[in-house]
């Protein structure tokens, strides 16, 4: 049986790129087949009269990879069943490298070496909304005029409350509707220019013991691997929800850099490091999440010994505050959650954030659900990174 094969311009094959089959010269809306390529960028012809009949290919314009281009190729019975290559440009989407960049501070940078500031908003059940199929086109495009250039997002949602809500994701369920969920997240995340720090495991104890944890976690790097706007990372407070990270081991996830992820809020981050590193300052009182998310965090560079004699860091990469205090139109939020609701904080906090680290994240109530902000909250959040991008001077 021939083949499709869709590559980039160096030969390497693209996975989980969509090719929609048309008759003839039909248009992607009349395709009478969807396929997706392989991890070894292929995808078996699935047409029953080819070589006998005309075809067009419609590649990459469903389920979006952007950092490819996509393409129309008409095939014509000539040659018989031969395979089918197809050509992808790149769009001008750029890994990020892990190194020292700059004055005794780790960073990241783009693979043409410039400095990269990781500017996060939290959007933990994008994949739920995407689930259900909430139309999230106005949340990207909100964080994106806020000044974020990136998601952090958790995979795995298996808690009675979520499951009340309906924010309900077993990524075990159903593994083929799952990673064309998570492809779909992460295309549309890159169709506005935004970079996914993705955490696959939360909420473990409520179901899956380390094999499945395991299972969730490969499932996840299948389709993580060789996306330039992933960053990808274990899981989400681990001492929280029930899993280890020690129990896992990074695969080849082709460009994309790795963490453990995050261990919990004011609690020492976790002692070993991959590509890059999370750390969650404290959220009250006010005064003590500034000074943590400012000098507190340049401990973890020169390293230090804590109450227990163990050495904490040096960290030698890029660290990042990856969950700093939330914010809402009121506190407390409408679950009960603590909340800050002024905009000047929140001025202060992503100044700090940026002069100290690589990098940090915020984020609202509402946000976290993938849902537009109050007039409050969404005042905060401009205000947190207009004092980012103002602290952020390399």
């Amino acid at each position: 049986m021939a083949q499709l094969q869709v590559r980039d311009t160096a030969g390497a094959g693209l996975p989980d790129i969509n090719i929609r089959i048309a008759e003839g010269s039909g248009s992607s809306e009349q395709a009478i087949y969807d396929v997706y390529t392989d991890d070894g960028g292929n995808s078996s012809w699935s047409i029953p009269y080819w070589p006998e009949a005309a075809y067009t290919l419609h590649v990459n314009v469903v389920d979006v990879n952007a950092a490819y281009g996509s393409a129309v190729v008409p095939v014509s019975t000539v040659g018989g069943a031969q395979d089918v290559v197809i050509v992808l440009e790149k769009t001008g989407g750029s890994f990020l490298s892990s190194v020292f960049a700059h004055d005794d501070q780790y960073l990241f940078a783009t693979d043409d070496g410039k400095p990269w500031a990781f500017a996060g908003y939290s959007m933990h059940l994008l994949i739920s909304a995407i689930h259900t199929g909430q139309d999230v086109t106005g949340v990207l495009q909100e964080t994106v005029d806020y000044g974020a250039n990136v998601i952090v997002t958790i995979g795995t949602h298996l808690s009675p409350w979520k499951q009340e809500h309906g924010f309900y994701v077993d990524p075990l369920a159903d593994v083929d509707r799952y990673q064309r969920e998570l492809a779909q997240m992460f295309d549309l995340a890159a169709s506005y220019n935004l970079r996914v720090a993705h955490a696959v495991l939360a909420d473990c104890q409520y179901k899956y013991g380390v094999s499945d944890q395991r299972r969730i976690w490969d499932v996840n790097c299948e389709v993580m691997k060789g996306r330039w706007n992933v960053l990808g990372r274990i899981g989400n407070e681990c001492y929280s929800n029930g899993y280890w990270p020690d129990d896992f081991s990074f695969p080849d996830l082709g460009g994309v850099l790795a963490s453990y992820g995050s261990v919990g809020i004011d609690i020492e981050p976790w002692l070993t490091y991959k590509d890059w590193h999370e750390w969650e300052p404290p959220r009250d009182p006010y005064p003590k999440a500034i000074a943590d998310s400012g000098s507190g965090i340049l401990q973890q560079y020169t390293g230090y010994t804590n109450s227990d004699g163990l050495d904490v860091g040096p960290y030698r990469c890029p660290v990042v505050a990856i969950e700093m205090p939330f914010f809402n139109d009121t506190n407390p939020d409408q679950y009960g959650d603590e909340r800050w609701t002024d905009p000047a904080q929140a001025l202060q906090l992503g100044t700090h954030c940026a002069a100290s680290c690589a990098g940090g994240a915020t984020g609202t109530s509402n946000g976290l659900e993938a849902k537009p902000n109050g007039a409050v909250a969404a005042e905060c959040m401009r205000q947190f990174f207009k004092g980012f991008w103002q602290g952020w001077q390399r």
